[in-house]
């Protein structure tokens, strides 16, 4: 597995990228799984940090409100992530 500083790199590269071409994915080509790589990206982020977590989460969640149906789908890693912070620091 890479460092989790590499992991966070390419997160911060190319995640923005995805968001902005999330309309030509849908339209795109039919063999592109999204579904795998949304998986791929939930699982990449919450193998760091949680500190690093909530950064790339929040700008996740702005563009999900901001964005609604035209967003990743990658909610379920949010709500994880949620579960582990609001579990480890119920003051928060």
């Amino acid at each position: 597995m890479a460092s989790k500083e590499s992991r966070c790199l390419l997160l911060q590269t190319w995640l923005v990228p995805f968001y902005d071409d999330l309309t030509w994915m849908r339209r795109g080509s039919r063999e592109l799984d999204r579904n795998l790589i949304e998986e791929g990206l939930i699982n990449t982020i919450l193998t760091l940090p949680l500190a690093w977590q909530q950064e790339i989460w929040m700008s996740w969640f702005d563009q999900f409100l901001n964005s609604g149906d035209y967003c990743l789908n990658i909610q379920k890693g949010f709500e994880i992530w949620c579960k582990r912070v609001f579990w480890r620091n119920p003051e928060v």
